[in-house]
């Protein structure tokens, strides 16, 4: 079976993982330097608040990250429960799950398109 994962899958997680990094070690490494050269007192509540807000980023987004893998495992499952079957439409109307072909009708026992064999009845019940 092959797993379906859609991690990254729009660009984003090497962004937001870059920023949290830049914010939780790069900011604050810069500027703990700076303070060994000039000293300041605002350097440390800059340094503490960039340092936060790193890890507040890698935290949001380790936690969006494992919300998409959970909503990915579950309609992964949904689907190799229901595969080869028809989708009804409405009206003696169905779509095939596997390549979106519109046209099968309730009689159909294979798609005309892709050629998959839809699961019979029986089959449906003994699965669930």
């Amino acid at each position: 079976m092959k797993k379906f994962r859609k991690i990254n899958s729009i660009g984003y997680g090497t962004k937001v993982i870059g920023i949290g990094f830049v914010f939780l070690l790069i900011i604050p490494g810069i500027i703990r330097i700076l303070s060994c050269f000039h000293s300041w007192s605002g350097y440390v509540p800059i340094m503490k608040g960039s340092f936060y807000l790193g890890v507040a980023i890698l935290l949001l987004f380790g936690i969006w990250l494992g919300i998409e893998l959970t909503q990915d495992r579950y309609i992964n499952r949904y689907y190799e429960k229901h595969k080869n079957e028809k989708i009804p439409l409405g009206e003696n109307h169905y779509e095939c799950q596997a390549c979106g072909n519109r046209l099968v009708t309730g009689e159909d026992e294979s798609c005309r398109v892709c050629g998959i064999k839809f699961r019979s009845n029986e089959q449906k019940n003994r699965n669930e």
